[in-house]
């Protein structure tokens, strides 16, 4: 009864089966499976000189752009190492430098990388006579007050305040938060 069941199913299985079914012998098999790997491999290096190439070739507002994307997205710690890179390839840029700078300070501090953040608003403020650096200033330094803050920095709170004390008054109008 139960193996008569189960030939039952089997018949109709065994039909199925082409009548002439056969293996790869172990070496043919080898020979394919090498063969194929080489394929994917070649394909691999022109992936790669494509994805640099494709890097090379983006300006520093377009990866800037890029970094607002993966900032959207939540994607800081992409967002960081793009911002890194344009900072480090254009630290003369007018700027490039100061918008990837001010927007990385922007990252770590969103990421909650507090000590980060406040290294990067401090590097800023330092910065407050260079004036391509004055539309980040009074941003900078209300971080630099949240960050003393949430950290309950007294030394930073108290550095930060002097540093606004010498801010042009341009910058200090934005600070009332703070």
């Amino acid at each position: 009864t139960r193996v008569a069941a189960i030939a039952a199913l089997l018949i109709p299985l065994c039909t199925l089966a082409p009548a002439n079914a056969w293996a790869v012998d172990s070496d043919d098999a080898l020979t394919l499976a090498s063969q194929q790997v080489s394929s994917v491999s070649g394909g691999i290096g022109s992936i790669k000189q494509a994805v640099q190439r494709s890097q090379a070739a983006r300006t520093p507002a377009q990866q800037i752009a890029d970094a607002e994307l993966l900032i959207g997205a939540k994607d800081y710690d992409r967002a960081a190492t793009l911002l890194n890179q344009v900072i480090e390839k254009n630290a003369d840029h007018p700027t490039a430098y100061p918008d990837a700078l001010a927007l990385l300070g922007e990252v770590y501090f969103r990421s909650n990388q507090l000590w980060s953040a406040r290294r990067v608003f401090q590097k800023i403020a330092a910065s407050s006579s260079d004036p391509r650096f004055s539309s980040y200033l009074s941003k900078s330094l209300a971080r630099l007050v949240d960050i003393a803050m949430r950290k309950r920095d007294e030394a930073l709170l108290t550095e930060v305040i002097a540093s606004i004390d010498q801010a042009p008054a341009s910058a200090t109008t934005l600070l009332a938060y703070a």
